[in-house]
């Protein structure tokens, strides 16, 4: 509750560390200098502000926050991961299905493609290995 009172002491374009001192201090005069750390990071976790430079912050803005999509892999798909991770341990890459798509387009996908992307120098290996376990 006491961040939200702070955050409401601040302007509402960007403002320093020194700004958001004083704002503590405004809102509970006994606001020590050695507090303003844990203030930051409270502020940040909490998303009520977010650093946009060097020493310079700014209001998260008003709008809702989006939630950070995170696609499920189907039954195959993880076949093709445990295999990567099998046969291809140190390569990079990464393994992602086009169904996942369907929550952003509005017509959905009538089937599902998985993708496999990986670094240049195994892109040969990876498709024979694949072509030959599919």
């Amino acid at each position: 509750m006491i961040n939200h009172a702070i955050i409401q002491k601040l302007p509402d374009d960007i403002f320093t560390r020194q700004q958001i001192l004083r704002a503590a201090r405004i809102v509970e005069p006994s606001f020590k200098e050695t507090q303003l750390r844990y203030l930051m990071g409270t502020l940040h976790d909490s998303r009520l502000i977010v650093r946009v430079g060097r020493n310079q912050y700014k209001k998260v803005d008003k709008e809702p926050k989006k939630s950070i999509f995170t696609g499920a892999y189907s039954d195959a798909a993880l076949l093709v991961v445990q295999y990567m991770q099998e046969q291809f341990p140190i390569l990079s890459y990464r393994v992602w299905e086009l169904s996942w798509l369907n929550e952003f387009f509005n017509h959905q996908l009538a089937h599902n493609q998985i993708f496999v992307e990986v670094e240049k120098d195994g892109c040969d290996f990876v498709f024979s290995a694949l072509a030959g376990y599919c």
